[in-house]
């Protein structure tokens, strides 16, 4: 899943980004190109690492984590933007963003945020944090964590003294009940399916009670007639 590439046609429009919790966002899409999402290989490695020293981010901790990063590109395979989605449990971390087009970054973004929403979904994460600080992320759903909020960081997410935003993705009272109900579901079923192997449990003896009556009857008028049989015959 996450190493399918999607590419889009972009045009001078404006594109309407529904998120998962039904509020409905608008970007720039970029004018003069086309450009796809991939998730970062091995391949790529050496590229990011002089992108981030060019950057300054922490090189040596992202190196040994490329595979979290996704890379925005032209068709061409020129490298237009770079972002990483740490998880932990149902938290994931959005985070590390390079943008090489400053002009066309919004659009970029907007690309990132529909392809992280879905490996987050895909693998069962509620909320996507982060302390990136541009403009588009508060504009898109990503809200100041609440001190509420905050009890449910992750400390492996800690690094920086910044304020927190927060996506979220999924209520998780509502998936709990979800769950709930999909257990009951699946309790109900097992119940029937139990219950209808004790009956054709039940009338797998019943034949077999029959059968054996029938045998025995057979054994007994046998015995009858050839009780009977020798004694004419006497």
């Amino acid at each position: 899943m996450s190493a399918r590439r999607i590419a889009c046609s972009c045009h001078s429009t404006r594109l309407r980004l529904y998120s998962r919790n039904g509020a409905i966002y608008s970007v720039v899409r970029m004018s003069s190109h086309k450009i796809q999402v991939r998730r970062a290989t091995l391949e790529d490695l050496p590229k990011l690492i002089a992108l981030w020293q060019k950057e300054f981010l922490p090189w040596e901790t992202l190196e040994k984590r490329f595979t979290e990063f996704q890379i925005a590109e032209t068709l061409d395979g020129e490298m237009l933007a770079v972002a990483g989605l740490q998880a932990s449990g149902k938290e994931g971390k959005l985070h590390s963003e390079v943008i090489l087009r400053s002009e066309e970054g919004d659009a970029l973004r907007a690309k990132f945020l529909e392809r992280f929403q879905t490996l987050a979904t895909n693998r069962g994460i509620f909320r996507i944090w982060t302390q990136l600080s541009a403009p588009f992320w508060a504009q898109n759903g990503f809200h100041p964590a609440t001190e509420e909020s905050m009890a449910k960081l992750p400390q492996v997410f800690l690094d920086r003294e910044l304020p927190w935003r927060v996506l979220v993705l999924k209520d998780e009272k509502a998936a709990a009940l979800t769950i709930e109900k999909e257990f009951e579901v699946f309790k109900e079923a097992e119940k029937e399916r139990t219950e209808k192997v004790l009956r054709q449990a039940r009338a797998i003896k019943v034949l077999a009670i029959m059968l054996v009556i029938v045998l025995t009857g057979i054994v007994i008028l046998w015995a009858i007639f050839a009780t009977k049989f020798n004694i004419f015959r006497r």
